[in-house]
């Protein structure tokens, strides 16, 4: 089988995510002829593998993937991926290859001895992991299985924060304490407690009603919303949730937010008479990346146009043109490769460490990559812990020497904003020429390095 179809998936349910994963391990073509071969356990795994493998054999008679059934068996393993909530190319992957390594794989009886499957054949490496006690110099080593290396960014590149709505949320009934929100929330840390109500904050509550167990007396349609804080600050920030932004969207590497509370929200008079108002507001936000650009040609050579529409969380998004000439003259950030991402991935560290001992002091921890597998899967930590996306570019070659070993980039996954909350996946795949795969559009073309979040590279044999 030689597996050189290249089929368009059609997205079902917001599946660009699992779409642009499927392109990418299809051209993991040792893995594709290894399972069609297989043999499978028969444990929860199966019909799902069972229903990987038989698309496979459509896709290498040039015949249409069921992207459906694929959906349907996963979400039987997984109930996260259940409807059609967006999802996580990188959490798919990483589910699909161990599903994949679980029915494959022959058991091995022996403690701390991994079972063995076409899938740890392929794509199982390992590192190495040092911690060197820095008062009594004792050193321990580990070496840990990896099937994906996770870099993240270095944290010198510039992170510009939009407005976001991380709250998580939760029903209480009257009567609830405070210190029960607490267990809830399972934290140790200080809460400040803020009872809002038409738009306006009505109440905070200190710290110390947690422990007298003071219950909550929520006036009706009010919302109660709980902050960490350090006692020892003298001010704190708080996130005001309920104040309308908008949203400037120029097509490019950022979105631009600013706040027109201020001025007429008559959609006319945005787009015509206040255009000098808001276009001046983002050239204040963009001015730190802007090269030579003054505010007079900023004015001159951008103008919003196209149609206004309000979001289900009261963002308004304008269409942004902005000239060729300005484009040109955006700073790019830090030139940033993938070997400052895997050297900072590697780089020695500082850590609190309790050593064999009995010593509390500080030990260094030290990484290396050991062995390196057939295929060579890398994610860009592009999302930091509140969901923002970090979308500093980030170089990559086609051909990589990684631990001396040489690698042939065959797939590319890229990730795009679409506005604050949205995003589609797109992938790119490496036959005789390059493909992008864009669900069921296939064309030849050139990566987008720019948003790039996973890499798969084959080792050159």
């Amino acid at each position: 089988m030689k597996f050189d179809h290249i089929i368009g998936l059609k997205n079902i349910e917001n599946t660009c995510y699992m779409n642009s994963s499927l392109q990418c391990l299809f051209n993991c073509l040792e893995l594709s002829k290894l399972l069609v071969n297989s043999k499978f356990n028969n444990n929860k795994y199966k019909n799902f593998v069972k229903v990987y493998r038989t698309n496979l054999i459509r896709l290498n008679l040039g015949g249409a993937v069921n992207v459906k059934g694929i959906k349907v068996e996963f979400e039987k393993l997984y109930n996260l991926f259940i409807g059609s909530e967006y999802q996580d190319a990188q959490e798919f992957i990483s589910l699909l290859l161990d599903s994949i390594h679980e029915a494959t794989c022959v058991k091995n009886d022996e403690i701390n001895i991994l079972s063995k499957s076409i899938v740890s054949k392929l794509f199982y490496g390992n590192i190495k992991k040092t911690i060197i006690c820095s008062k009594c110099k004792i050193e321990k080593s580990s070496l840990d299985t990896f099937m994906t290396l996770s870099l993240p960014i270095p944290e010198n590149t510039i992170k510009i924060l939009k407005a976001f709505n991380s709250f998580e949320y939760l029903s209480i009934k009257e009567g609830t304490r405070f210190v029960d929100i607490k267990k809830y929330l399972n934290t140790t840390d200080d809460l400040l407690i803020c009872e809002y109500l038409n738009n306006y904050m009505i109440n905070i509550y200190k710290a110390n009603v947690f422990e007298g167990g003071c219950s909550i007396f929520k006036k009706k349609n009010s919302t109660i919303v709980a902050y960490k804080y350090s006692p020892n600050k003298k001010h704190l920030l708080l996130k005001i949730f309920y104040k309308k932004y908008y949203l400037i969207y120029t097509k490019s590497q950022f979105d631009v937010l600013i706040n027109i509370d201020d001025i007429d929200h008559d959609p006319y008079k945005l787009l015509h008479e206040n255009r000098v108002i808001i276009l001046s507001r983002v050239y204040k936000e963009l001015k730190n990346i802007l090269i030579n650009i003054t505010l007079a040609e900023f004015l001159e050579l951008s103008k919003l146009e196209g149609s206004i529409s309000v979001t289900d969380r009261d963002i308004l998004t304008i269409n942004l043109k902005i000239s060729s000439y300005i484009f040109k003259n955006i700073r790019n950030e830090n030139n940033l490769h993938l070997n400052d991402c895997l050297n900072n991935f590697l780089a020695t560290e500082s850590i609190e460490y309790t050593c064999e001992n009995s010593c509390k002091s500080l030990a260094n921890v030290s990484y290396e990559l050991m062995k390196l597998p057939k295929y060579l899967i890398i994610f860009f930590k592009r999302f930091d812990q509140f969901g923002h996306k970090i979308s500093t570019p980030i170089g990559f070659d086609k051909h990589a020497c990684i631990n001396n070993i040489d690698y042939d980039l065959i797939g590319v996954i890229s990730h795009f904003e679409i506005g604050l909350w949205g995003g589609h996946y797109i992938a790119y795949i490496k036959k005789k020429e390059w493909y992008c795969c864009n669900d069921l559009v296939i064309s030849k073309g050139k990566i987008d390095k720019n948003n790039a979040y996973v890499l798969f590279y084959e080792r050159r044999e």
